[in-house]
């Protein structure tokens, strides 16, 4: 189990999903997220301004997650009201999926919106530590049972080449 905090300054209702996502490129290079597993849904979610948090058990059947880049924590919140989404993304690793060797604490930026304002400290087995964004990564307890395998994915976001992994905002337009 591990918590998700967050803290809505403006309240923008509507739904709130958190998932494993992979990255997909396609045959011009064009990434995108595609849902593996959504571990956690809140409907309704922000409807009112403040600090909240949910306890999450990650799945023990996840599979293909053991290099940094390979799956990713997506914070995906979709307001009905203004009709944009707001999705913030770290890099895991999970042990029992392949050779991760890390393991994690790591907190969620606290606005979806603000790039850049997560802290991670990344403790590996030597007892070093690593502290930064480029210390995303978080380790899942090991799999007790082999996972079948995924037979269908869902697109989530898509972003250009120069674009960073997940947290680009959104508008969509009717």
């Amino acid at each position: 189990d591990f918590d998700v905090e967050w803290t809505i300054q403006a309240p923008h209702p509507g739904y709130m999903n958190l998932s494993i996502v992979k990255p997909n490129a396609d045959s011009v290079g064009k990434i995108t997220y595609e849902i593996y597993e959504t571990i956690l849904t809140i409907e309704p979610f922000a409807e009112h301004g403040g600090d909240d948090s949910a306890t999450v058990t990650m799945p023990t059947d996840i599979v293909g997650c053991e290099e940094a880049g390979d799956c990713a924590l997506q914070f995906y919140w979709h307001s009905d009201l203004a009709g944009q989404t707001y999705p913030t993304c770290a890099d895991i690793i999970v042990s029992g999926s392949g050779a991760g060797t890390a393991t994690t604490a790591t907190t969620a930026p606290v606005d979806a919106s603000e790039e850049g304002s997560d802290e991670t400290v990344v403790e590996s087995d030597d007892g070093s530590e690593e502290t930064g964004a480029e210390a995303s990564i978080t380790t899942a307890p090991i799999a007790a049972t082999a996972a079948p395998e995924v037979s269908s994915a869902t697109p989530v976001a898509t972003i250009g080449d120069s674009d960073s992994k997940c947290n680009r905002r959104r508008v969509r337009r009717a």
